[in-house]
C-alpha cells in the first residue's frame, strides 16, 4: 500500500528544525510548491518565494489544507505555516480525504482525522481507502474481510473470503470458493454460485466452461454461450471477444456488431478504442464502428483529445474531433497529461501543449507528467518540481 506518486525521498534527514514562519491568506495556501535544496524540502509560493525552508526528507503537496512530511523516517502533517499538525510517528500515511487520513502504525492500520486524533482504531492487518463512505478491512492476517464506516463501524460482517470496494453500489465477494455480489448493507444481490471469472457490468457477468467463456445475466441465465477464448466486459453495451485468434465485439445480446478479424483491441479511453489489423492500428468508437481505420505503425490511447501515433518513424499528434494529424520534429512523445506532454530528443526531454508547441526547452535528463500545474525533472544532477511556464522549483 505505497504510493509515492507526489512523495519524493532524495536523501537523508539531516535538520528536523520546525520554525512556523506567518499563516498565509487562505487563497495561497493551496499554491505552495515543494521545493528542495540539499537534497532537503521546503515550500516556496508559486512565485518562488520560500515560506517554509527546506528542512524535510519527503514532503507532499497541499491537500484539504496539510501536507504529508517526513521526519526521522516517520510521516506526520504540516499545515502551510509549517506548524504541526498530525504527529510524526506513522510508518505510513496517505493524503488526507474527506478530512481523513489513513496510515499505518506498528504494522497495522486505521484512519486519523486532520488534527491527528484516531477516528478508526489502527489495529486492522488491512484497510483500503474509503469508496462511497464504505472501506473494505481485514482484521488479521488469516481473517476474513469485512467492510467499515467513516466512523469505524462495521457495516458488513467479516465472513468474506475475498470482497471488493465497492462499484456501483456493489461488492464482488467470494466465500466458500464461490463467489457474488452484495450491495453496501451486505445484502446479497448476485448469488454465489460462480467461479472466480465472475465479472459483473451493465447486467452481464462472464462465464467460463472448459477454458471458453460466454455470458448470463445477473440471475445467472446464459446469454451467450461459453464459445470465446477471451472476452471483455461491457462498456457502453459492447464486449469485445476473441475466437481463432481474432478480436471483435458484440452488443448486449451477443450479436456481432463488428467481425472478429482484428488482431487486438483495447479497453475504451475517451469514448474510442484501439484496434490492431495487419501490423497496422486504427479506432473504433462507441457504437463499434469504425472511427479511423488501421493505418498507423504505433498509436497510443487518446487523452485529453488526442492521440501520439507513429508512422516510418515519425510522430504525429491525432486530434479526436477533427482527425487532424499534426506533425512534430520529436523522437518520442508521451500521451498528454495536463495540458502537455513529454518530448524526447536525444537524450534530453521537454514539454510540448496541445497546440504541439514547445512550452518547456528540451533539456532535462528526467521528466515526468504534470499534474496539478506541476511536474517533477531533473536536471544536471538536481531536481524537482516546475510549472507549467517551467519555473524551477530548486536551487
Amino acid at each position: 500500500m505505497r504510493n509515492t506518486l507526489y512523495l519524493l525521498i532524495l536523501g537523508l534527514l539531516t535538520n528536523t528544525s520546525c520554525t512556523p514562519t506567518n499563516d498565509l491568506p487562505a487563497n495561497l495556501q493551496m499554491r505552495l510548491v515543494p521545493y528542495q535544496k540539499a537534497n532537503l524540502w521546503g515550500y516556496a509560493t508559486a512565485e518562488g518565494k520560500m515560506q517554509i525552508a527546506p528542512q524535510y526528507t519527503a514532503v507532499s503537496m497541499f491537500k484539504e489544507g496539510i501536507a504529508r512530511v517526513k521526519i526521522k523516517e516517520k510521516y506526520g502533517f504540516i499545515k502551510p505555516n509549517n506548524q504541526i499538525t498530525v504527529a510524526p510517528e506513522y510508518d505510513w500515511a496517505w493524503d488526507c480525504e474527506q478530512n481523513k487520513i489513513l496510515v499505518q502504525k506498528s504494522s497495522n492500520w486505521g484512519y486519523v482525522d486532520a488534527k491527528g486524533e484516531v477516528v478508526v482504531p489502527i489495529k486492522f492487518y488491512k484497510l483500503e481507502k474509503f469508496t462511497a463512505d464504505i472501506a473494505i478491512a481485514q482484521q488479521t492476517q488469516a481473517g476474513k474481510w469485512g467492510a467499515i464506516d467513516r466512523a469505524g463501524k462495521t457495516i458488513i460482517p467479516f465472513i468474506y473470503d475475498e470482497l471488493t470496494a465497492p462499484k456501483h453500489g456493489r461488492l464482488k465477494a467470494g466465500k466458500a470458493g464461490k463467489f457474488g455480489y452484495i450491495d453496501a448493507a451486505g445484502k446479497e444481490v448476485i448469488p454465489f454460485i460462480y467461479n472466480r471469472y465472475l465479472n459483473a457490468q451493465e447486467g452481464r457477468i462472464i462465464l467460463r466452461e472448459n477454458d471458453l467463456y460466454g455470458f448470463t445475466d445477473e440471475a445467472g441465465k446464459p446469454i451467450v454461450t461459453a464459445e470465446y477464448q477471451a472476452v471483455t466486459t461491457h462498456q457502453y453495451g459492447i464486449a469485445f471477444v476473441k475466437k481463432e485468434n481474432k478480436w471483435g465485439a458484440i452488443d448486449l445480446q451477443g450479436k456481432v456488431i463488428l467481425p472478429l478479424e482484428y488482431d487486438f483491441i483495447t479497453p475504451f479511453q475517451e469514448e474510442v478504442a484501439k484496434i490492431g489489423k495487419q501490423k497496422k492500428v486504427g479506432f473504433i468508437d462507441k457504437q463499434g464502428r469504425v472511427f479511423i481505420k488501421p493505418q498507423y505503425e504505433h498509436a497510443e490511447d487518446f487523452t485529453e483529445g488526442i492521440a501520439v501515433v507513429t508512422n516510418q518513424n515519425k510522430v504525429f499528434l491525432l486530434y479526436k474531433d477533427t482527425q487532424t494529424l499534426l506533425p512534430t520534429p520529436y523522437e518520442h512523445c508521451r500521451p498528454f497529461a495536463g495540458g502537455f506532454a513529454v518530448v524526447r530528443q536525444g537524450n534530453v526531454y521537454g514539454y510540448i501543449n496541445t497546440k504541439g508547441e514547445l512550452a518547456c526547452p528540451l533539456q532535462y535528463s528526467l521528466a515526468r507528467d504534470f499534474e496539478n500545474g506541476l511536474a517533477t525533472v531533473q536536471r544536471q544532477g538536481k531536481g524537482g518540481f516546475i510549472d507549467a511556464k517551467g519555473k524551477e522549483f530548486w536551487e
